[in-house]
């Protein structure tokens, strides 16, 4: 009997240290509003106010929307699933309405909670560019 309360107490400390290392750091979940950004060569800019940028994580997923609220057009949309682990994220991408070819790949960033504003930092495949550098601050919109 005893034999058998070790093996299952060893079973659920295993199983949950599995779960938390697998586990989304919940201080990104909700919905985050671009601040400021780099974008491939360019220099780090910050955003036109009347351009809307916001990123939400779920415990699984995210979604990106830019949006023009002087012109109201839509400018664009992507997302799919994630993991985090530490400040490694990998975003699988299953939509990205500016170039579809992205769907279906994933990216790794570096992705950090600064002084209270979310960064993240990486390289994806872009038009052509393999190495094309995304370094985006986002504040906490909810």
């Amino acid at each position: 009997m005893k034999k058998l309360f070790l093996l299952i107490a060893s079973a659920l400390v295993v199983m949950g240290a599995a779960s938390r290392e697998s586990s989304v750091e919940p201080k990104i979940i909700g919905s985050w509003k671009l601040l400021r950004a780099q974008y491939g060569n360019e220099a780090m800019k910050d955003q036109p106010a009347d351009e809307v940028a916001c990123k939400m994580f779920t415990g699984t997923r995210w979604s990106g929307t830019f949006y023009n609220v002087k012109a109201k057009t839509f400018g664009g949309s992507g997302g799919g699933t994630y993991t985090l682990k530490g400040d490694e994220y990998v975003e699988a991408v299953e939509y990205f309405s500016w170039e579809p070819e992205a769907a279906g790949k994933k990216f790794t960033f570096t992705l950090k909670i600064e002084n209270g504003l979310l960064h993240q930092v990486g390289t994806i495949e872009y038009k052509g560019n393999p190495r094309y550098i995304v370094n985006e601050w986002y504040e906490r919109i909810d």
